[in-house]
């Protein structure tokens, strides 16, 4: 009842759609781009600790990103 005070029933639904995919997104680039124990660290991260720790870890892919990009351009 609490809940029904502060958000509507189409904010809710935003709110788990918008965690499910931030958590469906970060375990499909863990598994893409991680190997062995790093593989196991971050998917237990992600599921025990989800939205905080995908936010990290995509953000972490996105600086990676663009450093090799510019790492590209410096190179060319």
């Amino acid at each position: 009842m609490i809940i029904r005070l502060f958000f509507g029933p189409y904010s809710v639904i935003t709110l788990i759609i918008t965690y499910l995919i931030v958590t469906i997104s970060s375990i499909y680039f863990v598994f893409r781009d991680e190997s062995g124990n790093s593989k196991l660290f971050w998917t237990l991260i992600i599921i025990f600790f989800p939205f905080i720790f995908s936010i990290v870890y995509l953000l972490g892919i996105i600086f990676n990103l663009s450093k090799s990009k510019k790492l590209a351009e410096k190179n060319n």
